[in-house]
């Protein structure tokens, strides 16, 4: 796993005794961060994700979590649909599926309950919980760090969309997120740029955005390439990572050993690489950025390098239809994430299917009730649960020639209707909100939806 056992007491006296030499070295004046102090590139992704991590430790920081957000024993049943006995109980389960059954099971006294697979969000508040806690820990040793030597703390998301795992919510907690961006990886600002955009603004404190690891390729030999193939190249990844809002780049890798591993990526050697350095180190020295607003993709969605399969694993679709973090137009991106910010400038919402709906339901229906500039794109299948927003929707499809398909909405009394097909509104705008349920066909198996898939139909013009 890809993560420190931070939940165990032992562990975590261990990590402390590992970080206590800090204190013993002179530092100077040109320490910028302490990066990545519990491992390099922590993440809950791939064999992590869809793994129910079972440790007395582990299961104990579960039911304090479920006791505070319950509060009583009956909401909690009422949640996971189960007849628990305690939260203890609770904190224990394991979620097994068969067929289009639920089964939640105690290893400890070997007691099976059966629950409900589109009713039970049993798995997502476990998912919800392990990032939650790991989350804390990390401010705290980071409250640690800091008690020893007065520097920020950073740590580096690796992953593709923002989750709970990296967002600080304590006071002298972690100053900052790494971004990790590679030209390789595709578009910088569609993957960990927007993932780490989104993990730092949902903070609960102002967090540094910071270029931990940014260059031409994350393959050793740097694809034949030395440092960037270009000047444009290179400065034109500083712009874009410029409008998240970034202070600061780390280009890999300046000067690494052995040369003959990483003598492509190293730059030291490379007088026009340091040229073009120093002159994106001039331009952005005084923290002037060029800033987008913030735009965000809410709930998540579900790839890293590989797919995830947080939600696969049980269920057979995943929470959203956005892989990745999406543009809308020119330098606006919608930065894909788990915890929405509280300011944004507009946000996408995309929520078809239980459970998923039961655990969001309230934040989508708080964003609608306080008037947000917000686009909700595709279907809901579960009509009811999300009530805000599924009062605009009928069960009713539409089929196009093009095999996108539609589902049809309701003409309101106060609401614009934006687009139709044979008189049936598929597109209607009401205060802030745009609702679109146009989709192109999707063909997943085991894939996922094309980057930008579920925009193809939304027309700019009704978002202006």
């Amino acid at each position: 796993m890809h993560h420190a056992n931070v939940w165990d007491p032992t562990v975590r006296k261990t990590i402390t005794e590992r970080l206590s030499w800090i204190k013993d070295i002179q530092w100077g004046s040109h320490l910028r961060c302490f990066i990545d102090p519990l491992g390099n590139e922590t993440h809950m992704l791939n064999s992590t994700e869809n793994l129910r991590q079972y440790t007395p430790h582990i299961n104990a920081d579960f039911r304090r979590w479920l006791k505070n957000k319950y509060r009583t024993l009956s909401a909690l049943q009422k949640s996971w649909k189960i007849e628990v006995s305690d939260f203890a109980e609770a904190a224990r389960l394991i979620p097994l599926r068969v067929n289009d059954s639920l089964w939640l099971c105690d290893p400890d006294s070997g007691r099976i309950h059966k629950s409900s697979l589109s009713k039970s969000i049993a798995w997502i508040d476990y998912n919800d919980m392990i990032r939650d806690t790991f989350a804390a820990y990390s401010d705290d040793f980071a409250v640690q760090i800091k008690s020893l030597v007065n520097v920020p703390v950073v740590n580096k998301l690796v992953g593709a969309v923002g989750t709970k795992l990296h967002i600080s919510r304590k006071y002298l907690g972690f100053d900052g997120i790494g971004y990790e961006v590679y030209l390789n990886h595709g578009q910088p600002l569609a993957g960990h740029g927007g993932a780490a955009r989104a993990a730092a603004e949902a903070a609960s404190h102002t967090m540094w955005k910071i270029g931990t690891e940014v260059g031409h390729s994350a393959k050793v030999g740097n694809e034949d390439v030395k440092f960037f193939k270009s000047e444009a190249a290179v400065k034109n990844l500083a712009r874009e990572l410029s409008t998240t809002g970034i202070q600061g780049f780390y280009f890999f890798g300046f000067d690494l050993r052995p040369n003959n591993m990483w003598k492509n990526h190293n730059f030291h050697d490379f007088p026009a690489g340091l040229q073009w350095v120093k002159d994106i180190k001039a331009k952005y020295a005084d923290g002037t950025t060029l800033a987008s607003p913030s735009s965000f993709v809410y709930p998540g969605g579900y790839t890293w390098w590989w797919w995830t399969t947080r939600w696969k694993s049980l269920y057979d679709y995943d929470c959203n239809e956005f892989p990745l973090s999406v543009k809308i137009s020119g330098n606006e991106w919608a930065s894909n994430t788990d915890v929405l910010p509280e300011n944004f400038k507009r946000v996408i919402v995309n929520c078809p299917n239980p459970p998923f709906s039961l655990k969001y339901a309230e934040d989508i229906n708080r964003l609608i009730k306080e008037n947000k500039n917000m686009i909700y794109v595709g279907f809901r299948n579960d009509l009811g649960v999300i009530q805000e927003l599924d009062r605009f929707f009928t069960a009713d499809k539409i089929t196009f020639d093009d095999g996108s398909v539609a589902q049809v909405l309701n003409s309101m009394p106060g609401t614009k209707t934006l687009a139709t097909h044979n008189g049936k509104p598929w597109a209607i705008k009401s205060g802030n909100m745009v609702i679109m349920t146009r989709t192109p066909t999707q063909v997943r198996k085991n894939n996922p939806a094309p980057h930008g898939h579920g925009l193809k139909y939304l027309n700019r013009e009704w978002i202006k």
